[in-house]
C-alpha cells in the first residue's frame, strides 16, 4: 500500500514538473511574441518626438570668413529612442545643409559624401537618446565655398537617416530606431547674411 501511494505521489509530482517544464518554453515564446507585437503596434510620430536644431556661431560674415554651425537632433518625446551613431554631413551621412538665397532659390553644390554601410548587429551602431537629450555634430564652413556674393541667405538642415531598418539585424530590430523608412526631418531656418 505504501509503495503504491508512493508511486502515485511520484507520478503526480513528475507530471506536475513535466507540465511546468512544457509550459515554460511556450509561455516564454508567447511573451517574446507578445513583446514583439506590442513593439510593432507602437508607432512613433517622429516629426513630433524628434527636433532638429541648427545654430551658427554668428549671424553675419564676409566671403573670406569661416563660420561654425552646430546640428543637433533632440528627443522631445516621453520615451528613449535610438539614432545611428554615424551622424555625418551629406546625404550619405544623414545631414544635408540647404542654403537658399534671398529669392528663396536653393543654391547648388553641397555635400556628396558617400559613407559605407554599417555592419549588421554592431552594438556601437546606435546611440540611445533618452528624453530631453540630444546628439549632434559641429562643422566649420568657409563662406566662399557655399555663398558666392554678399546678400541674405537662409540655412536649414535636412535630416534623413541613410540606414534602413533591415541594416539593424535581428538583435537590434526590436528597438525604437529612427531609420530611413521614417519621414525626413527639417531643422529651423537660420538667417545668415554675407556682408561686403
Amino acid at each position: 500500500m505504501r509503495s503504491n501511494s508512493r508511486r502515485i505521489a511520484i507520478t503526480i509530482i513528475a507530471s506536475a514538473i513535466v507540465g511546468i517544464i512544457l509550459r515554460l518554453p511556450s509561455s516564454s515564446v508567447s511573451a517574446a511574441e507578445n513583446r514583439n507585437s506590442v513593439l510593432a503596434e507602437q508607432t512613433v510620430d517622429w516629426t513630433k518626438q524628434m527636433l532638429v536644431i541648427l545654430t551658427a556661431d554668428k549671424p553675419t560674415a564676409k566671403l573670406e570668413d569661416v563660420f561654425v554651425i552646430d546640428a543637433t537632433v533632440r528627443n522631445d518625446g516621453p520615451d528613449p529612442v535610438y539614432l545611428f551613431t554615424r551622424l555625418e554631413w551629406g546625404p550619405g551621412g544623414g545631414m544635408t545643409l540647404i542654403i537658399r538665397n534671398d529669392a528663396g532659390e536653393v543654391l547648388g553644390g553641397g555635400d556628396r559624401i558617400l559613407w559605407p554601410p554599417p555592419r549588421e548587429d554592431d552594438p556601437t551602431l546606435l546611440v540611445k537618446l533618452s528624453p530631453a537629450r540630444f546628439y549632434g555634430a559641429r562643422r566649420r564652413l568657409d563662406v566662399k565655398d557655399f555663398m558666392s556674393r554678399p546678400g541674405k541667405y537662409s540655412l536649414q538642415l535636412k535630416y534623413r537617416v541613410p540606414n534602413s531598418r533591415a541594416s539593424l539585424g535581428d538583435k537590434l530590430s526590436g528597438l525604437h530606431v529612427l531609420t530611413h523608412e521614417e519621414p525626413t526631418l527639417y531643422s529651423n531656418k537660420l538667417d545668415f547674411e554675407v556682408v561686403p
